[in-house]
């Protein structure tokens, strides 16, 4: 048996109007995936992404050190944004208090820290909607005791 070699003459020729639209709807899927991709980035690259884990955290449930004493609890503030700040002594450093939140913080909700090594406000971040993050300030009270604020802040989505 011999194989006959297949013939491009029984297939039917596509008209000039056929292969321009071929052409314009390749480049139209082309223009969308790129936007779509575009958009993405933008959003993301911003940290405000429709990609992001939606998070909902009661101000009651983030941790207190728990060699926090002289603890007061500031009263929230609810404009556009949600401030919530609480302040309290300890005999630990700063470094341990920021340990621990760092800790805590990142294994319940996943923060993570975006301290700027020239500041001395430590600061946890999350990408969430709504946006979160808890920023630390200490000063030194003397020797061996310090105090510490700590802010809860809560941006809505936009």
């Amino acid at each position: 048996m011999e194989i006959q070699p297949i013939s491009n003459t029984n297939q039917p020729k596509l008209s000039f109007r056929m292969k321009i639209a071929l052409i314009l709807g390749s480049v139209v899927i082309l223009v969308a995936l790129f936007s779509f991709g575009y958009f993405a980035f933008v959003l993301y690259g911003s940290g405000v992404s429709i990609f992001s884990k939606s998070l909902n955290i009661n101000v009651d449930e983030v941790p207190m050190y728990p060699n926090a004493h002289n603890i007061i609890n500031e009263e929230p503030l609810k404009n556009t944004f949600e401030v919530h700040k609480w302040k309290f002594t300890t005999i630990d450093t700063p470094e341990m208090v920021w340990k621990f939140y760092v800790y805590e913080m990142g294994r319940r909700w996943g923060f993570y820290d975006s301290s700027s090594p020239q500041s001395a406000e430590k600061s946890l971040i999350v990408h969430s909607c709504p946006f979160y993050s808890l920023d630390m300030t200490s000063t030194s009270i003397d020797t061996n005791t310090y105090s510490i604020t700590i802010r809860l802040l809560k941006e809505p989505c936009i």
